[in-house]
């Protein structure tokens, strides 16, 4: 953590370019961050929630989900409403299971106000429109 905070620092005091300041997120966390979201994380996040959230692990068995998983990662979600880290892992790995597109979690939760049961039942809906 300490060294990602060092890449992130020295990239906002101009100590390192943009290309270093990726190359080196990438080798610690395995995750490729675009100039947009280093140069913005904290319009919406803190440095120690954007930190985390590189470090947090993605779902990797997302194809294996089953409803009580679902249920509980949807749980999981609404107790850390707070945490950017949690709250992107459980909505990226939901949505990719269910074939959602991107922030479809995102209006369940916050704009259509629903449960985690309620979620899930909407996820497994096939909405695709087949030409």
């Amino acid at each position: 953590m300490k060294e990602l905070r060092q890449v992130i620092a020295d990239y906002e005091n101009d100590r390192v370019s943009y290309d270093f300041a990726k190359t080196a997120i990438y080798k610690i966390t395995g995750k490729w961050v675009d100039k947009y979201e280093l140069n913005h994380y904290w319009h919406s996040e803190s440095l120690d929630s954007f930190i985390e959230r590189l470090l947090l692990e993605p779902i990797a068995d997302w194809a294996q989900i089953d409803d009580d998983r679902a249920i509980s990662l949807l749980d999981e979600l609404f107790r850390n409403l707070e945490n950017n880290a949690i709250v992107d892992r459980n909505m990226e790995a939901l949505e990719k299971r269910y074939g959602k597109p991107s922030g479809t979690i995102v209006d369940l939760v916050f704009h259509e106000n629903l449960q985690s049961y309620e979620i899930l039942e909407m996820l497994k809906k096939d909405t695709r429109i087949v030409l």
